[in-house]
């Protein structure tokens, strides 16, 4: 046992010292561990302020995405759902502020970086949020691309809301390009999906598409039925954007034939505007304008016209200030003053010429092309014309320096993410080191642990079995010390003391009943019963009962397993068989059952019949 205990401790001082050896770079890897908490919050913070300030404050929202971005990607988070969150977020608040292509360059290279992840749920997410900004910026040939890829991984996915989604902005760009019939069949396929979903924010937007469409293919009927329908689940949903763009297509369609529903339309459209967000209510102030025109209530229109013009222009809306132009010089026309309208486009090209705004002064010069052949006046209009043309050539090559500058991006994109990817393994190979020596020193410790504790029960059960040992050599050395003194009479006396049996007991039936077993051994019968024995005995049941309670406070079992024990122990003694099995031994002296002999083995004996067949094996091999 002194060695077990020497070992032990060798053992733990063993790994203490590899402890002591991997802790340090253990330590360093706690403090990387810190650190990397305390930018988790970091980013989880930016996350929660971007989310809270979205709509009151885009500009500030922007900038804390932007950096919830890059912390995500100096944590080297892998969540493709966080991401998505974070990019759909980031792309409309890039449209809020007016970088649309910004937007729509980040979700370009997010489409491409999506191409090496195998999870096609995000890939299909991504390729349609750039789908949909591409279709808003009219980009309508890359739109189709990434709406293409959404609708196949959707539909492979089987993910029916996003499939309608999908759907429905491709029906859109079809609608945009000419094709009615075409835009029908998916806008009704993403209806029949949304209806039965009851999405009634997305059914708003695609009854509206259906009604557009209807409109362009000459169905007034349908129109208005869409209409309708798009405007109730624009109430139900609480979508105020759609509702305005319904009532807004309601005022165009009743603009001729009702023009005082079509006012009440434009005028529900103004009070519905939310504030800071007033490009529909322009609109709307434009057709009231428009309206206010065809009935020859110039002043009226004018006053309208100039409020969009100076709005427009404070807000840098391009096209509002080219829409708010062409009204106003068609009011002055009307009112036969062409030198002013003249003088107001001129003033309106001057003020986009200072402010650099070269968009603005192409639209504003085909303005003016318009109002010069309208005034018969072809020569000016011819000049404006080859400054159009020249415009659109320079526009062309700048789109083509653009397009490369965009695959330089890709390829250096390419590189970075070649070289990220080299870098991330490297990280991921010292993470999985620590973790490494982590785990050996836990095994250790482990070890070490179950050492001891194995060690200690060995130690337990060699104290038991001495003890053991030590009550069965006393009681051995007494008999034979007992056998050497006693004669042969005294023996069998001897032998009836061993198992608390006595011929003189003072009752006669006790004697007889001894008697009975010594000479006939009736319990070696299994079946033995307390009827067997009393009618052997010729007397009854109760008086044989009485007799062994008074006798030593037993029954007929404890009596009786009393000499089967006996006679195992006999069997035992006498027999130098190894392989005479102990349950062999239980029914030859008389047990019905295996655990009915240990039992009653142990209660008379103190140990078990297995320990005692090696003691007495052991003890004739010594005697021999």
């Amino acid at each position: 046992m002194k060695f077990l205990k020497n070992a032990s401790l060798f053992f733990i001082n063993c790994s203490l010292i590899i402890m002591a050896v991997l802790l340090p770079s253990c330590s360093r890897t706690d403090h990387f561990q810190q650190t990397k908490i305390g930018d988790q919050r970091a980013f989880y913070q930016a996350m929660t302020q971007a989310a809270f300030y979205e709509k009151s404050d885009p500009d500030s929202a922007l900038i804390l995405t932007s950096k919830a971005l890059e912390m995500m990607q100096k944590l080297q988070m892998q969540s493709n759902d966080t991401l998505y969150l974070l990019l759909e977020m980031k792309s409309f608040l890039l449209w809020e502020v007016n970088q649309s292509d910004s937007a729509l360059l980040m979700l370009s290279d997010a489409h491409l970086k999506a191409k090496n992840t195998a999870d096609k749920f995000y890939k299909a997410k991504i390729a349609l949020l750039a789908g949909s900004i591409a279709l808003k910026r009219e980009k309508y040939e890359l739109a189709g691309k990434y709406l293409i890829e959404s609708i196949t991984l959707f539909e492979k996915l089987d993910h029916e809301y996003l499939k309608a989604k999908a759907y429905n902005r491709y029906g859109n760009l079809l609608l945009s390009k000419g094709d009615n019939a075409k835009a029908l069949e998916y806008l009704l396929m993403a209806y029949k999906i949304l209806d039965k979903q009851k999405d009634q924010h997305e059914l708003s937007s695609v009854c509206l598409s259906i009604g557009n469409t209807f409109d362009e293919i000459g169905s007034p009927e349908e129109k208005l039925r869409f209409y309708r329908l798009a405007l109730e689940s624009g109430i139900m949903s609480n979508d105020t954007l759609n509702q305005i763009n319904v009532l807004v297509n309601l005022g165009v369609h009743y603009r001729k034939i009702l023009p005082d529903s079509a006012l009440y339309f434009y005028h529900r459209v103004i009070e519905l505007s939310p504030p800071g967000n007033n490009n529909q209510e322009i609109i709307a102030r434009y057709n009231i304008a428009n309206m206010y025109f065809d009935q020859k209530k110039y002043s009226k229109a004018l006053e309208y016209y100039n409020n969009i013009y100076q709005y427009c222009l404070a807000k840098k809306i391009n096209r509002g200030v080219v829409s708010a132009s062409s009204g106003i010089v068609a009011v002055y026309n009307k009112l036969g003053n062409p030198e002013r309208a003249g003088d107001f486009i001129k003033t309106a090209m001057a003020y986009a010429d200072s402010i650099g705004d070269k968009q603005l002064l192409y639209l504003l010069k085909s303005s003016i092309q318009d109002f010069y052949e309208e005034n018969e006046n072809f020569k000016e209009a011819y000049l404006i014309s080859q400054e159009i043309k020249a415009f659109n050539d320079s526009t062309q090559a700048l789109e083509k320096k653009i397009a490369l500058h965009e695959l330089e991006i890709r390829y250096q994109t390419e590189n970075m993410d070649a070289e990220n990817n080299r870098l991330n393994l490297e990280v991921a190979n010292q993470k999985q080191v620590s973790k490494s020596r982590y785990y050996i020193i836990i095994l250790l410790f482990l070890i070490a642990l179950l050492f001891i504790f194995f060690s200690w029960k060995g130690y337990s059960l060699y104290s038991e079995r001495s003890y053991a040992y030590n009550v069965l050599m006393q009681k051995y050395n007494e008999e034979k010390a007992y056998k050497n003194l006693a004669s042969d009479s005294q023996l069998d006396v001897l032998s009836e003391l061993k198992a608390n049996i006595s011929y003189s007991t003072g009752d006669p039936l006790i004697e007889n009943l001894i008697r009975y077993y010594n000479s006939e051994k009736p319990y070696l019968d299994p079946k033995l019963r307390v009827e067997d024995v009393y009618a052997k005995l010729n007397t009854s049941h109760k008086a044989l009962s009485a007799a062994m309670k008074q006798y030593n406070n037993s029954n007929f079992n404890t009596f009786t397993n009393q000499f089967r024990v006996e006679e195992a122990k006999k069997i035992i003694e006498n027999s130098n068989d190894t392989f005479y099995k102990v349950e062999a031994v239980a029914f030859d002296s008389g047990f019905g059952s295996k655990s009915s002999f240990y039992a009653a083995f142990e209660q008379f004996t103190g140990v078990n019949p297995s320990y005692y067949r090696s003691f007495m094996l052991n003890r004739n091999e010594v005697a021999e």
